[in-house]
């Protein structure tokens, strides 16, 4: 991984869980970011901690368990979700991914 100063990694946490919650632009720039600058073992970490609907959101945002990876509209269409619930769940992932982020 790159040596982040702590300073970037406090503005790449803020603009990650922006875009997280947001999901902005699909599998975009943003969502790329996500997916390299969260460990891999943290997404795995957290999915003992959530309920089902939330790991049905993380499994599509993170493409784990076979899972394609979608941006969050489409797994709403998937999940049969409004995307503001979407939104809601991932918000509540990244509540408990981020004390794992260090």
């Amino acid at each position: 991984g790159h040596a982040y100063s702590m300073k970037d990694i406090k503005r790449l946490n803020k603009e990650i869980r922006k875009g997280f919650i947001s999901g902005q632009g699909g599998l975009d720039e943003t969502q790329t970011a996500i997916q390299s600058s969260i460990d891999h073992e943290v997404i795995h970490l957290v999915v003992p901690q959530l309920t089902q609907q939330e790991r049905a959101v993380h499994e599509y945002t993170f493409g784990l368990n076979g899972k394609p990876q979608l941006p969050p509209g489409q797994i709403a269409k998937k999940l049969k979700m409004d995307n503001s619930k979407v939104a809601k769940l991932r918000t509540s992932i990244w509540k408990k991914m981020e004390p794992h982020l260090g």
